[in-house]
């Protein structure tokens, strides 16, 4: 939930100061050269930070869910029923 408070905040801040800064500005980038209202420069810039952070945390969880352990399937619940501790029913080699 603070998490989420604190990204409206800084939602918040970034339009106000977008929508303070309206005068045109030129850009310049290797070869090219435009301009475009440093309102609009300011709204992709953040918008690229916030694409940027996604697709990170995106490749990040995608590791750590290829990466996770393999559970047993069920070996705790089929030992209980025979009467053999599940600590030595889940003994194995992984693959």
């Amino acid at each position: 939930m603070l998490l989420l408070i604190m990204l409206t905040i800084v939602a918040v801040l970034v339009a106000v100061g977008a929508l303070q800064n309206g005068q045109p500005v030129t850009l310049s980038f290797l070869f090219w050269q435009f301009q475009s209202p440093l309102a609009l420069v300011i709204l992709a810039a953040a918008a690229g930070g916030v694409a940027m952070g996604i697709l990170v945390g995106w490749v990040r969880a995608l590791r750590r869910w290829r990466d996770r352990p393999a559970r047993p399937a069920r070996e705790a619940d089929a030992s209980a029923a025979d009467g053999i501790p599940a600590s030595t029913a889940s003994l194995g080699t992984r693959i």
